[in-house]
């Protein structure tokens, strides 16, 4: 059997980074896969992918299996009855009609937390997916007045996958009277970050900040810096060095509540306690006051703060209940389960 993914793994955006995760896991169960980039492919997750044994389709001329132009959007042709997957990638829902003709199997995993214009679009058209993967029973909700045509069967939850050992547990310790470094990290998008950003660091005691990734537009939206904040614009460093830096993570989101989020699962592994928003996905992966903690303010975010900055035994207990939370949240086993579902189903 041979799974076709419409997109592509890169360095930036949950779903890319869940993608190579899921594919990994997919290759580790003996499926084959092809993935057809609707943006430019990466050489080193090319490379990558090799090494897994996946297939990139970038020279439509020499691979038997697929027509596509450079273009994507004017013609994609494949065998009857092939099993296309799509991880929050609107190219999807345009070459649906396509696919149909075809006989194709379309598996959708929407990855935003709220439907967006097209998936609303493609809704309203009266058309569907074969089977839908939500991450979160919050993001469910969120699409379930799309999907009131489709049976509950076909609406699989499976958390995203991810591996902790990449995230090697290593808490940064902390000692009296030394600075408490705090941080966040998401796409640079006004979408993300809180107004009230700022609110959540400032009242902690000997507060030092590291933002990433960072963008002039955020400084009018959030406040420009304080002068004990350290911006790093995005890619400036692998996230794993990012996390060694942290005391903690303060993560007052803005208008757009979180699905499944990756920092939260990057940051619980690395050994760093979150302090979030008591909203979205994040309900369904932190126990508030044993995995992390999750307020209904930004000041109560720096109450929090100031609490774990001055209790180092408490902050220990937090990150090592959180590195076993994730090892949970994540086992292969369930997240294979769910996924051998999807395709028994779906074929």
């Amino acid at each position: 059997m041979t799974i076709f993914v419409l997109g592509y793994p890169s360095d930036m955006g949950g779903a890319n980074v869940e993608l190579f995760a899921t594919v990994r896991l997919w290759r580790a169960h003996g499926l084959d896969v092809a993935l057809i980039p609707t943006w430019t492919a990466s050489p080193i997750w090319q490379e990558r992918l090799d090494a897994i044994g996946c297939q990139t389709v970038t020279d439509v001329n020499h691979h038997p299996l697929l027509i596509m132009p450079q273009s994507v959007g004017t013609k994609i042709v494949l065998p009857k009855n092939s099993i296309v997957v799509a991880f929050g990638n609107f190219h999807l829902l345009q070459l649906a009609g396509q696919l149909r003709e075809q006989n194709c199997r379309i598996v959708y995993v929407p990855c935003m937390s709220t439907p967006c214009d097209q998936d609303c679009k493609f809704h309203e058209a009266g058309l569907q997916c074969d089977e839908y993967v939500f991450q979160s029973s919050f993001q469910f909700t969120q699409y379930a007045h799309l999907l009131n045509e489709v049976p509950d069967a076909r609406c699989h939850p499976i958390h995203g996958a991810f591996d902790p050992t990449e995230f090697p547990f290593a808490p940064r310790p902390h000692e009296p009277g030394e600075p408490f470094w705090a941080g966040r990290m998401s796409r640079p998008d006004l979408k993300k970050y809180s107004r009230h950003l700022w609110n959540a660091y400032r009242p902690v005691p000997n507060i030092r900040a590291r933002i990433m990734a960072w963008s002039g537009p955020l400084g009018k939206h959030c406040g420009e810096p304080p002068d004990w904040a350290v911006m790093l614009t995005k890619r400036t460093e692998p996230a794993q060095k990012f996390y060694r830096h942290l005391h903690a993570i303060i993560h007052p989101t803005g208008e757009s509540p979180e699905n499944w989020p990756r920092f939260v699962l990057e940051a619980m592994s690395a050994g760093v306690p979150i302090i979030t928003d008591n909203r979205g996905g994040v309900l369904e992966m932190i126990h508030d006051g044993q995995t992390g903690f999750l307020c209904d303010s930004p000041e109560q975010m720096a109450e929090v703060a100031t609490e774990l900055a001055n209790d180092e035994f408490y902050r220990m207990q937090i990150a090592h209940a959180a590195r076993k939370r994730v090892e949970q949240l994540t086992n292969p086993d369930v997240i294979w389960a769910g996924w051998e579902k999807v395709f028994k189903e779906v074929v």
